[in-house]
C-alpha cells in the first residue's frame, strides 16, 4: 500500500484481545495513519511489535490512542524497527549510524 490510497492502514483496535502482535516487513500504507493503536491503556507496556516498519515508501510513524486523544509517547505501545535500521522502543531510541 502507499499512503494515499483510500485506506486505514493497519488498526489494532483491542490490544488486549491478542497476547501479543507481531508483524513483520510491514508496509501500512493508509492516510491519516500506518498502524494504530486504540485504547491503548487497556494494554500492557511492549505488546505490539513491528520488525522492518517499512518508512523508505512515506509511511507514517505508528500513533497510539487512548479515545480521542494521541497517547505519547508511542514507544510505550508500540515497539518497531523501521527499514532504515532505527530502534524505536520504551525509554530507548537507537539510530543506526
Amino acid at each position: 500500500m502507499t499512503p494515499g490510497d483510500a485506506t486505514t492502514g493497519v488498526l489494532i483496535a483491542d490490544p488486549d484481545k491478542a497476547a501479543t502482535n507481531y508483524f513483520y516487513h510491514l508496509q501500512a500504507g493508509g492516510d491519516p495513519y500506518g498502524l494504530k493503536v486504540e485504547n491503548a491503556d487497556a494494554a500492557p507496556y511492549s505488546k505490539n511489535f513491528v520488525f522492518g516498519y517499512s518508512r523508505d515508501n512515506g509511511e507514517p510513524e505508528p500513533v497510539a490512542y487512548n479515545g480521542e486523544s494521541l497517547v505519547t509517547p508511542t514507544t510505550d505501545y508500540v515497539y518497531w524497527v523501521d527499514s532504515f535500521g532505527d530502534l524505536y522502543a520504551r525509554n530507548v531510541y537507537a539510530q543506526n549510524l
